[in-house]
């Protein structure tokens, strides 16, 4: 999807996402937002923010409690 430069479905993104984190995976899931940014192929109207937050995921991780 990276290399080809196609706009994916927010939907399908977010999906994307939320699974990374769920999945502690996080970090990645950062990479991929900032890769998508940079080559200017996320959807229109898209923010990570109200996907994910993940100020709350580290605070989780911080008590010992997994999403």
């Amino acid at each position: 999807m990276i290399e080809r430069s196609m706009t994916p479905d927010s939907g399908i993104l977010s999906e994307v996402f939320v699974g990374l984190c769920q999945g502690g995976k996080s970090q990645l899931a950062k990479m991929l937002y900032s890769e998508m940014e940079a080559r200017h192929i996320m959807p229109a109207g898209f923010e990570i923010s109200k996907t994910i937050n993940f100020d709350a995921e580290n605070e989780n991780k911080a008590s010992g409690d997994n999403w």
